[in-house]
C-alpha cells in the first residue's frame, strides 16, 4: 500500500490497483481523470505541503538547508539568478509541485485534447531531422520541470525510446507508466546507469532507430566517463556518456527542456540537433561542454524548476578527491577507446 497520502500515495494505488486486476484500470483511472486539472493539481500540492509539515518536518529543514548550500557553491554571490530564494522556490518545487506535474501528465497524456491544450511541443521536427539517416537520436534532457515525463511523451507521440537514468523520480515514472500510460510503456526501454554491457545496449538502440533519453546533469556511474567542464564562471563534474554515444554511433543529439506554466500547462523545447561529435576525446569533451552551456541557459530561465542541484556538484571536496585526474586537460578518466562501428 502507498507509504504516504500525497500525490505520490494516490499515484502508487492507483498502480497498485490497475496492475491488480485489469477491470480495475478503466474505472479507477477514468474517476481520476475526471477531476478538473487545476483543481486535481491544487489538491496534489497541498497535500505534499501537508504530508511534509506533518510527517518530515526535520527531514524537510535538513534538506533545504541542502538546497540553499548547493546554490551558494554553484553561485556564491548570486549574481547568476541561483539565490537563497531561488534554491527555497526549487525545494518548494521538488518537494510540493513536482508530484502534482507527474501526476497531471501521467493522468492526461493519452488524451488528444489535453495534448493540444495544454503540452507544446516546439521544433518538434528537430527529432525527426535528426533521425533523417535513418539511426535513432540521443536525446539529452535536464533535471528540471516533469522530467521524468520526457521519455513517456516521446513515446505517446509514437516513438520508441530508450531510458538511461537510475533516479528515484525515473523509477517512479517507470512503474506508473505501464497502468496510466501502457501504449507509451509499451515503446520504452529502461537503462540503469550501471547496467552491465550498458554501451552495447545503447548503441544496439539506435542502431534501431530508437531515441536515447539521457541527462546531461546526470552525475557518472564510473571515474571513467567524469570530466570537468565549465558551469557559471566555476567548475562541475559532470558525465560525458551521451557525447560519446553520439561519437561511436554518428547520432546526433538534440537538447530537450521540460517546463511547467500556470494552469497547469507544460512545455516541450526541442533545440536544434548537436551533430555527433568526432571519435576523439577533444571532440566530446566540446560537445560536453557544449550541452552544459545549453542546460545552465535552460537553469537560469527556470532556477525555480531546476532540481538537478543535488546531482550537478562542482569540482571540489569529496567528489574532486575520490576521482584522481589522469592528466588530460579537463578529464578525470580516460575514455573507453574508440572502436570500430
Amino acid at each position: 500500500m502507498p507509504s504516504s497520502f500525497s500525490v505520490k500515495g494516490i499515484l502508487e494505488l492507483t498502480a497498485e490497483l490497475a496492475l491488480a486486476g485489469r477491470r480495475l484500470r478503466g474505472p479507477f483511472l477514468g474517476g481520476m481523470r475526471a477531476i478538473p486539472r487545476p483543481v486535481f493539481h491544487r489538491s496534489a500540492v497541498g497535500l505534499a505541503r501537508l504530508e511534509h509539515r506533518v510527517r518530515h518536518p526535520l527531514a524537510s529543514a535538513k534538506s533545504r538547508r541542502e538546497a540553499r548550500h548547493a546554490f551558494s557553491l554553484l553561485d556564491g554571490d548570486g549574481r547568476h539568478g541561483l539565490t537563497r530564494g531561488a534554491a527555497a522556490r526549487s525545494w518548494d518545487y521538488a518537494s510540493y509541485v513536482w508530484t502534482a506535474d507527474m501526476g497531471t501528465l501521467l493522468l492526461h497524456l493519452p488524451d488528444a485534447g489535453f495534448r493540444a491544450k495544454a503540452l507544446e511541443i516546439e521544433n518538434g521536427e528537430a527529432i525527426d531531422d535528426a533521425r533523417a539517416s535513418g539511426q535513432g537520436a540521443i536525446v539529452a534532457g535536464l533535471h528540471l520541470g516533469p522530467h521524468a515525463s520526457l521519455p513517456l511523451i516521446l513515446a505517446q507521440s509514437g516513438y520508441q525510446v530508450a531510458v538511461i537514468g537510475s533516479s528515484a523520480v525515473l523509477d517512479l515514472a517507470r512503474r506508473f507508466a505501464e497502468p496510466c500510460l501502457p501504449e507509451a510503456w509499451s515503446r520504452i526501454v529502461w537503462f540503469s546507469t550501471d547496467e552491465p554491457r550498458l554501451l552495447l545496449k545503447a548503441r544496439s538502440a539506435l542502431r534501431r532507430g530508437a531515441l536515447l533519453v539521457g541527462f546531461v546533469d546526470q552525475p557518472a556511474s564510473e571515474p571513467a566517463w567524469e570530466t570537468e567542464v565549465g558551469f557559471l564562471g566555476g567548475t562541475v563534474g559532470v558525465s560525458r556518456a551521451l557525447p560519446y554515444l553520439a561519437a561511436v554511433t554518428g547520432c546526433s543529439i538534440v537538447p530537450a527542456c521540460l517546463t511547467r506554466a500556470a494552469g497547469p500547462r507544460f512545455a516541450l523545447r526541442l533545440d536544434d540537433a548537436l551533430p555527433a561529435p568526432a571519435r576523439d576525446a577533444a571532440s566530446v569533451e566540446a560537445v560536453t561542454q557544449m550541452l552544459i552551456h545549453w542546460a545552465e541557459r535552460q537553469i537560469l530561465a527556470h532556477p525555480d524548476q531546476w532540481i538537478g542541484w543535488r546531482m550537478l556538484a562542482p569540482a571540489t571536496g569529496r567528489r574532486a578527491v575520490e576521482l584522481a585526474p589522469t592528466g588530460q586537460s579537463g578529464t578525470r578518466g580516460a575514455l573507453p577507446r574508440f572502436a570500430s562501428g
